[in-house]
């Protein structure tokens, strides 16, 4: 169990969960009796059954055209789940030349991928991988295609009836797949997940105190905060985030000035500490201390008055996993005795 912080998205393609619907053109495609064929994953028969149509060796494949925001990065998902065939693909023309990646549902893993685009490949259970590519587009109209090859690198597939299952198509502005947010006869849009503790003074150590968080590493080349104390003024705040991908940094600022700062790498779930007293400040990482303590001397010139979790109040999201988050009021030592807690054991409290 964890906490999902997320910016705000839409998903702007329509009907989702129906590609019979004559909203998504199709080729090479039996569609006879394909229609909630299969246990999806919200565990609702609205699975689609995708299979070829008889006499055809290219790829199936379901597709649409969509209005996008031309210069920035979109992320098309797909969930998918082996039937016959072991492979889909994804492709679009964001970039000009209509190109995607390809991805092995069986074992779960990414295929081949074009120039200009990223990958990935979740295991959402029972069978089913969510399947996303991400490019920048180029212009403002654009096609998303769905391909049910049976190989990876290939168009051509036997002409056998090979099918796979799919569901839940997405496309988004940014460079990764949010949650899911099904839609029907419009783009749905889902609000950001604003996480902010507010009158917490009583809470915060204003002149010593630890923060700790257990939060994914997931690989995104952008800023997310993790937690940070928030102050009267934005010139003081201690905060752990992710800077850039797979990079942490733990920080803290008095009177707009960085008097503290360690950076480290770090890939998946990661427990994350940092202890502050003017004079004695100091980082932990899974257990070890990152970089030395320093002793640089500080005064915060305006109190702390909330905290935020997965946002930088409301800008800079995580887009991520928060496992545990807690504050104390007392700057807790690097080291300590058996039993006595210290940054070097800290856990979930």
């Amino acid at each position: 169990p964890a906490l999902l912080v997320e910016p705000s998205a839409q998903n702007l393609a329509f009907y989702s969960e129906q590609f019979d619907d004559a909203y998504w053109s199709k080729l090479r495609v039996n569609t006879s009796s394909w229609a909630n064929q299969e246990i999806a994953p919200n565990n609702t028969l609205t699975a689609e059954k995708l299979t070829q149509a008889s006499g055809q060796t290219q790829a199936g494949v379901v597709f649409r055209s969509l209005t996008v925001s031309s210069g920035q990065a979109h992320t098309f998902s797909v969930f998918a789940k082996k039937g016959s065939r072991d492979f889909v693909a994804l492709f679009s023309n964001l970039t000009g030349p209509t190109l995607g990646a390809y991805f092995d549902i069986n074992n779960g893993t990414v295929g081949t991928i074009s120039a200009g685009y990223s990958a990935k490949i979740e295991n959402y259970g029972n069978g089913w991988f969510r399947c996303s590519i991400t490019a920048t587009s180029n212009s403002t109209s654009h096609i998303f295609f769905i391909y049910g090859v049976s190989a990876n690198n290939t168009f051509t597939v036997p002409d056998d009836g090979g099918f796979q299952f799919i569901w839940g198509a997405q496309v988004e502005t940014g460079s990764v797949a949010t949650s899911y947010i099904p839609t029907t006869t419009q783009a749905i849009t889902r609000g950001a997940d604003v996480i902010t503790r507010t009158s917490a003074s009583a809470l915060i150590g204003q002149t010593e105190g630890t923060l700790y968080v257990e939060f994914n590493m997931r690989t995104l080349g952008v800023e997310g905060y993790a937690i940070r104390l928030v102050a009267a003024s934005f010139d003081n705040s201690v905060h752990i985030r992710r800077s850039t991908a797979n990079l942490v940094t733990l920080e803290l600022r008095s009177e707009g000035s960085n008097v503290f700062s360690q950076t480290f790498s770090a890939t998946g779930f990661v427990k994350a500490a940092i202890a502050y007293k003017s004079g004695d400040i100091a980082a932990f990482v899974n257990g070890t201390q990152a970089g030395s303590t320093s002793t640089s001397a500080f005064t915060f010139g305006s109190s702390f008055t909330s905290v935020n979790l997965g946002t930088f109040g409301g800008t800079a999201f995580l887009n991520d996993l928060i496992r545990v988050a807690a504050i104390y009021p007392n700057r807790i030592p690097n080291t300590a005795a058996p039993g006595v807690l210290s940054l070097a054991t800290l856990t979930a409290p």
